[in-house]
């Protein structure tokens, strides 16, 4: 693996007062194994809340995982938050706002394993060929039954954003901003034209 512009580490749920899962602290330990190892020196969490949680939680997944890697040791300074996302496509498509701002086209992807698929093909549909991207897999502390489970829906997930990305060209931010707007979850935050 080569050294990248930044670390991008997604969410997976909060509890109803911010405290991350332990699923969640498992990407945030990878990601900063990684930034240790020298791989690179900056972090994007990327994560509001689930457009299926009905009360909003009391910190967002990017604040509770960078508390949670301040604890582990990254510099305050090498922290960056996407707090708009509210699945894996948002976390690409709002990454993608970020990184293009900052000029950074290379960056490492750390998630679940189970969510490898879902995960690097929303990122290659919403970032395209200009961009260097390695996906990094870190363990789920889940049962095998709870990982087969997680498997079936991710299943379902995807043909969810096969439906909705499948016809555009990679990359297209325009095509995907327009297809985005038609998840209830993304239309209002689209329409007012927030990024970040």
């Amino acid at each position: 693996m080569q050294q990248k512009q930044c670390i991008l580490v997604l969410g997976s749920g909060v509890t109803p007062q911010g405290e991350l899962t332990l699923m969640g602290k498992s990407r945030v330990e990878k990601g900063v194994e990684l930034y240790k190892k020298g791989y690179s020196h900056r972090m994007l969490f990327c994560g509001g809340y689930s457009y299926t949680v009905k009360n909003t939680p009391a910190k967002t997944e990017a604040q509770a995982m960078k508390a949670y890697a301040l604890t582990l040791g990254v510099a305050q300074e090498h922290i960056f938050l996407e707090e708009q996302s509210k699945d894996t496509l948002g976390n690409a498509y709002f990454a993608k706002q970020f990184l293009e701002h900052q000029n950074w086209t290379s960056f490492s992807v750390v998630t679940s394993n189970y969510h490898l698929p879902k995960t690097a093909y929303a990122f290659q549909k919403i970032f395209g060929k200009e961009f260097s991207i390695d996906i990094i897999p870190c363990l789920t502390y889940l049962s095998a039954d709870e990982v087969l489970e997680r498997v079936d829906s991710e299943k379902e997930k995807m043909q969810l954003y096969k439906q909705v990305l499948g016809d555009i060209l990679d990359g297209d931010d325009r095509a995907v901003k327009h297809k985005m707007m038609q998840l209830p979850w993304y239309a209002q935050l689209l329409k007012m034209g927030l990024v970040f």
